[in-house]
């Protein structure tokens, strides 16, 4: 019996247009009757997050946010935790500052930025040409208004900022120049106690070396006394690859990486047709 649903945001539960399609959401409202548990695992936070998922009035029972830095219930509340030390942040953001990489400090107080307005231009332009969006959403009225690169407060500097008292979820860093994220992380590579990864060829996301979705997950439903197979994971993408790693019932969208396609249960049909649905449909119909 299935319990536990999980699924990632981007590639997957979500379609090329950022929207949720019908069968997706006819399928959670089954799984749900069925008495199933219905959960994100994405390496948003929690705004990003319900920016996505408010418009249809979707509210996850769990989330696995920051690709695993926090495990959190419906209303935010952190359950589990694996924040970035703050020794590694000097050298991860070094190696970005070198390159002249422009990246965004997602904390739990906030996001920041050694030069927002810089940070912030980047990351529309990156993503209005990346996932074809208008440049309109990001305005004070925009349907992006909330995001993160539209809030972003100063760091005065680097070392300064470590004084704060917050924790840091994650390190992310973008650009259209696909061979400087390359770099990035080749240079990543020599650094101890970190994981990084991609959610999307031009981006890269730094976090502490067990902030992985299904290290946290697999920790999480210990807590909710469910079994490994009693969940079905879904994803498309490397930052998914623990979850196929650990859990048996573990989907992949046919737009899904090779490597995540390798290590999966079921290859199933383009997330824009709804490969939610189709997972649920195969293990709980």
């Amino acid at each position: 019996m299935i319990k536990l649903i999980m699924t990632d945001m981007d590639g997957t539960l979500l379609s090329s247009d950022s929207s949720i399609c019908q069968r997706n959401l006819d399928a959670i409202d089954y799984a749900r009757s069925q008495g199933a548990l219905f959960g994100i695992a994405t390496g948003r936070d929690w705004a990003s997050m319900k920016e996505a998922t408010d418009i249809y009035h979707l509210k996850a029972d769990y989330m696995v946010l920051g690709n695993g830095a926090q495990f959190v219930d419906q209303n935010g509340h952190v359950l589990m935790s694996a924040y970035l030390d703050k020794e590694h942040f000097l050298p991860i953001t070094d190696i970005f500052d070198q390159l002249h990489l422009p990246y965004i400090v997602f904390t739990t107080k906030g996001y920041y930025a050694l030069d927002p307005e810089y940070s912030k231009n980047c990351f529309i332009e990156r993503t209005c040409q990346h996932l074809h969006v208008p440049y309109e959403d990001f305005t004070p009225q925009g349907k992006r208004k909330d995001s993160p690169c539209m809030n972003l407060k100063p760091m005065v500097s680097k070392e300064q900022f470590l004084k704060e008292d917050l924790d840091i979820i994650k390190v992310e860093s973008y650009s259209l120049d696909v061979d400087l994220i390359k770099e990035a992380k080749k240079q990543l590579a020599s650094l101890s106690g970190i994981a990084y990864l991609s959610s999307f060829e031009d981006n890269v996301e730094v976090t502490h070396q067990k902030a992985q979705k299904g290290l946290i997950l697999e920790k999480a439903i210990q807590l909710l006394g469910i079994k490994k197979e009693e969940v079905i994971v879904l994803g498309d993408g490397l930052n998914d690859g623990t979850m196929f790693d650990i859990f048996p019932y573990s989907y992949a969208p046919s737009n899904a990486d090779d490597e995540i396609k390798n290590k999966a249960y079921k290859i199933g049909c383009h997330h824009d047709q709804g490969i939610l649905g189709e997972a649920i449909d195969d293990l709980m119909k």
